[in-house]
């Protein structure tokens, strides 16, 4: 038997992960490094591209299933925004990204509004 955690289940726990905080009331961000923290089913730094590219899917699926870019709820520890790839995924998935602040702002409070009313 082996200890290895499948991609599905670390898709899972992080998706679990991001929604939990997006349920918060006060302060539903988090930064990329103390997500990374948080991570038990596999070690990630935060500058990994596969750590992003995990983001992105999850993005991707949340939007699909109409409760917004999840990843929303990651940022930069400086700034309080999310990092490029979070903007270049809302361009690609229909969003106005000529306004950075702004566009995050609609997006946290739509994946917000999502997710406590849901049990996905």
């Amino acid at each position: 038997m082996t200890n290895e955690v499948t991609s599905a289940e670390v898709l899972e726990e992080v998706t679990g992960l991001l929604r939990r905080r997006a349920r918060r009331p006060v302060e539903p961000t988090i930064t990329y490094g103390d997500l990374c923290d948080l991570i038990e089913g596999r070690s990630f730094h935060y500058q990994e591209p596969e750590f992003h590219e995990l983001l992105s899917t999850i993005s991707t699926l949340e939007d699909e299933a109409g409760r917004g870019l999840l990843s929303a709820v990651v940022v930069r520890s400086k700034g309080e925004l999310p990092g490029d790839g979070y903007f270049k995924l809302a361009e690609l998935r229909g969003r106005d990204v000529s306004d950075w602040r702004s566009q995050h702002e609609a997006e946290l409070e739509r994946v917000c509004t999502a997710n406590r009313f849901t049990n996905a």
